[in-house]
């Protein structure tokens, strides 16, 4: 995917997004300490290379 593909990807993305959040403003959360801790605690020492694919079918 180019990177000109790839932008427009994530603006499409971030507009839906964008609706969905002006549409139902009451289905905003914060992310408390506690979450942020549990996330940390089981993917907070994985390592990843962005530069990998995710898959082989992806090479």
């Amino acid at each position: 995917m180019e990177s000109s593909e790839s932008d427009s990807m994530v603006l499409r993305i971030l507009g839906l997004l964008a609706a969905d959040i002006d549409e139902h403003p009451g289905r905003l959360k914060a992310v408390d300490s506690e979450l942020l801790a549990r996330i940390n605690s089981l993917v907070g020492d994985v390592q990843i290379d962005l530069t990998e694919p995710l898959c082989r079918d992806d090479e």
